[in-house]
């Protein structure tokens, strides 16, 4: 990495990418490399003196549509370095090289992608308290503090699972119908008897997929691409599959991820 700065944008369902982001950015600070940590969806300008950063998760065999619009939205690279870290369940599906392929065409310099496991958000009542996934989240945490000190040493690559299908499934994640089937898989819907029509919900959804009816009740519309970011940190614990309420999956605290992403 030749510069010592670094803007890194965020996406974190429900806090799992945004633990490795933070990591990764503490490392840097911590060797004399300035890495500030941004919301991904607004593009702050920065020369091609600083390092472009981007943390998103895996999902449906590729990644939430809003986050590939953001990349296609990217201002011309110039030559300015990108890297790549996010979280997966199980599988990358390949995913890095379709994105590979977007910030090379845009003029951006990768040099560096790494997925790490992390505990699944989707279901009932998972908890990432669980021993087992402490030791999984504590393991992503040591990766991405690796990779980090990859990443200032020039020491990086990025990552290339040979998936044939990777750039057809990238392709079809930009579009709706994967989305409407992953919503039949994992229907979030908001439990009326426990939501108080805070509307934080509607606030935070990255794809605007949160309305109210004429009688001033929150639902989640059919553009809902269950990246699970209302249920895990509707202050209510309203949301849930098939509207279940219970505490949902999440890693962190709200408060901590909105004054960490600089706003």
């Amino acid at each position: 990495m030749e510069s010592k700065q670094a803007d890194i944008y965020v996406f974190s369902g429900s806090g799992n990418t945004f633990l490795l982001a933070e990591t990764v950015a503490g490392i840097f600070n911590d060797n004399n490399c300035q890495a500030a940590l941004y919301p991904l969806g607004r593009f702050f300008a920065a020369g091609p003196e600083r390092v472009l950063g981007v943390a998103f998760p895996v999902a449906c065999m590729a990644t939430y549509p809003f986050i590939i619009k953001f990349l296609r939205g990217l201002p011309p690279g110039g030559g300015r370095e990108v890297f790549h870290i996010g979280s997966m369940a199980a599988n990358s599906f390949g995913m890095q090289e379709p994105i590979r392929k977007l910030l090379v065409n845009k003029g951006y310099r990768p040099i560096g992608s790494r997925i790490l496991k992390m505990p699944s958000n989707y279901g009932k009542n998972l908890n990432p308290t669980s021993l087992s996934n402490q030791n999984i989240i504590k393991e992503a945490a040591v990766q991405a503090a690796n990779f980090a000190g990859q990443l200032l040493t020039g020491k990086s690559r990025w990552e290339q699972t040979f998936a044939p299908w990777s750039g057809f499934f990238h392709n079809l994640a930009g579009g709706e119908k994967p989305w409407r089937l992953f919503k039949k898989i994992f229907p979030l819907k908001i439990n009326q008897r426990y939501c108080i029509k805070c509307g934080f919900c509607r606030n935070i959804c990255p794809a605007a997929s949160i309305s109210t009816d004429k009688d001033g009740g929150f639902y989640i519309a059919d553009t809902c691409v269950s990246c699970q970011h209302c249920a895990a940190f509707c202050p209510q614990q309203a949301i849930g599959i098939d509207g279940e309420s219970g505490k949902a999956y999440k890693v962190v605290e709200y408060s901590h991820l909105a004054e960490t992403l600089r706003q």
